[in-house]
């Protein structure tokens, strides 16, 4: 294989260090950030559903750095599907749910690939956005 992100060469280097749990999943605070669980509510104090999130999310574009995950682990066999398929974050066709509260961004859904977009340092991302 050759050198693009794709190559297993590249793969290997971009999740050289990284440690494993149970030999499959990634810690994505090693990669995202420091983990959150915040109680996300609408606006009356029922907790967010798949439902009220399609109907009020908005298309927007977000500041990668900002992305704070809301679970622990991602499986390596994804990512690395993503390392090798990098259309998948750079064309935009899955945007990464997001809700805002305040001024911290939690991904809602969207945590393998936000995780791959780290590890390839893209910058800023497509994502579905819903302030609360």
């Amino acid at each position: 294989m050759g050198k693009g992100p794709g190559s297993t060469k590249n793969i290997k280097s971009l999740t050289t260090g990284l440690k494993l749990k149970d030999g499959h999943y990634f810690r994505t605070t090693d990669v995202i950030g420091e983990y959150h669980s915040p109680s996300i509510k609408d606006g009356n104090g029922k907790y967010i559903s798949d439902d009220f999130f399609y109907k009020n999310a908005k298309d927007s574009n977000v500041d990668v750095s900002l992305l704070r995950p809301t679970q622990f682990y991602v499986e390596k066999e994804k990512i690395e599907l993503m390392l090798r398929n990098t259309s998948i974050i750079s064309n935009g066709n899955a945007p990464i749910e997001v809700i805002k509260k305040g001024n911290d961004y939690f991904v809602w859904e969207g945590h393998h690939r936000v995780f791959t977009a780290k590890l390839l340092k893209i910058k800023r991302v497509k994502v579905k956005l819903l302030e609360v």
